[in-house]
């Protein structure tokens, strides 16, 4: 009797121990997302900071292409404006304003050439960037998916593990009550005994 108490106690614990296992394992995974998710966000920011910097760039640009424009425009102006200069301080005039605009031309046309350059760069890092993010996405969403699965798993082998549990220790239970009517039975023997000896 007493050994099967000890086997049910036993019983008992060993069960209790696969439950709190599985409980560490199922209580790990919303950390396991969290993390996942977290990378994901990383990717995202990373994403929008190239795509904020690509349109300060297409920005940069517009404003850059309307300053060649503008100063294309004076230019014409100025060259159109030179027939009809009658004396040579005044053509030289015209000359020297030319001259400035042309460098100034020059220099936003470098400068949307550079911006482009950056732009294709760019360009390529953001195709990068958003494939990333898009892999982290399917890779958490397979993921989860795959840990939604464990876990309803392990909640289902916890409610089984628990029941087997509750059921041993219901037998534990009714053993030990046995035990003790035994225990009492024995002790009322060992009384009724003393007293017959006594009576002897």
């Amino acid at each position: 009797m007493v050994k099967d108490l000890l086997e049910r106690l036993e019983a008992v614990q060993a069960v209790d121990l696969r439950v709190r296992e599985q409980e560490k394992q199922r209580d790990a995974i919303p950390a396991r997302v969290s993390e996942l998710l977290a990378e994901t966000r990383g990717k995202e920011a990373e994403l929008t900071t190239v795509e904020t910097r690509v349109s300060d760039l297409e920005r940069e640009k517009r404003m850059l292409e309307a300053n060649v424009q503008d100063y294309g425009a004076k230019l014409t102006k100025i060259q159109s404006q030179q027939a009809s200069v009658t004396n040579q301080k005044e053509y030289e005039a015209y000359i020297r304003e030319a001259d400035a605009l042309k460098k100034h031309k020059q220099h936003f046309e470098e400068e949307v050439l550079r911006t482009m350059e950056l732009l294709e760069g760019l360009g390529a890092t953001r195709t990068a960037a958003s494939d990333a993010v898009t892999s982290s996405r399917e890779a958490v969403a397979g993921e989860v998916a795959t840990l939604e699965a464990t876990m309803a798993e392990l909640n289902a082998a916890i409610a089984e593990e628990g029941k087997k549990a509750d059921a041993a220790k219901q037998k534990t239970t009714a053993a030990q009550a046995e035990l003790q009517k035994l225990e009492e039975q024995v002790r009322k023997a060992k009384e009724e005994l003393e007293k017959n000896k006594k009576k002897e």
